[in-house]
């Protein structure tokens, strides 16, 4: 039996440039640097995704947290009280 062949795909390149150009901003977060930013574990932000508890958006697997919208959810308390609106990165 043959095996199936491997779709290599060449998003993936291109999200880890966009994801490190918007890194390079200071404007987002990828989950290390949050934890480093909020006393929560991983474990509990990953739940928190999950739940959609926390701001957060995807770049292909990869989550990405704005600094601008966790404080304000901080300020909140960390309620979501609205839907949150992240700008696009085109490349």
């Amino acid at each position: 039996m043959a095996k199936p062949k491997q779709r290599l795909s060449i998003a993936t390149p291109l999200f880890s440039k966009i994801t490190l150009k918007i890194m390079e901003e200071n404007r987002y977060m990828d989950l290390n640097s949050l934890i480093k930013y909020i006393p929560f574990t991983k474990a509990t932000i990953y739940s928190k995704v999950n739940r959609k508890q926390i701001p957060f958006k995807k770049i292909g697997k990869k989550l990405v947290f704005s600094k601008q919208e966790i404080d304000r959810w901080i300020d909140e308390g960390g309620n979501m009280t609205s839907e949150i609106t992240i700008p696009v990165l085109m490349v």
